[in-house]
């Protein structure tokens, strides 16, 4: 196989059964087999998809630059909804769903150089996508402010075994 990423033939398709077969639907090129992301159903139907899907500095490696796509209900279709990251110095991957999601802490990754060992930081960002948060590198109490603020919100995180949950709801406006 190729390792030209661009040669390869690797797509982002949604499996839905429908109560008698698969309908499978194309999302988008995919840039890697081990890219993952999140898939969102919303209760008006809305599916929303974060993930690494724009190709990302380290070429080769698995994630990106990760993006929103959606699915609305009524046009059955998936379009491109906005970049959440762009020109990153290391790949993003592995978007997750927080526990008891908020709309403003819908999606959290990690970014890193799949090529060598680097620093590897958290990101968090709100349901449209329009803010994105970027966590400490160390945190070394079991509550921790972000050390960069944007747009004014500030959150505290709880540190579970297997995910973070987003607390301090009160000062979400």
């Amino acid at each position: 196989m190729s390792q030209d990423p661009h040669l390869r033939k690797r797509e982002w398709t949604f499996a839905q059964w429908d109560g008698h077969e698969w309908n499978l639907s194309n999302i988008t090129q995919a840039w890697h087999n081990y890219d993952m992301g999140s898939l969102y159903i919303e209760p008006d139907q809305t599916w929303r998809l974060i993930a690494p899907i724009g190709p990302g500095p380290q070429r080769y490696g698995t994630g990106g630059e990760m993006a929103i796509w959606i699915r609305s209900p009524e046009k059955r279709q998936w379009s491109h909804f906005r970049n959440l990251t762009e020109e990153s110095p290391r790949n993003h991957g592995y978007a997750r769903r927080p526990v008891n999601a908020h709309p403003d802490f819908y999606a959290f990754w990690a970014d890193g150089n799949p090529d060598r060992l680097t620093p590897s930081f958290l990101y968090f960002t709100n349901k449209n996508g329009t803010r994105l948060w970027k966590l400490p590198y160390t945190m070394s109490h079991e509550l921790e402010k972000t050390n960069k603020t944007v747009l004014s919100i500030t959150y505290c995180l709880r540190k579970t075994q297997s995910s973070f949950e987003s607390i301090c709801t009160a000062n979400i406006p």
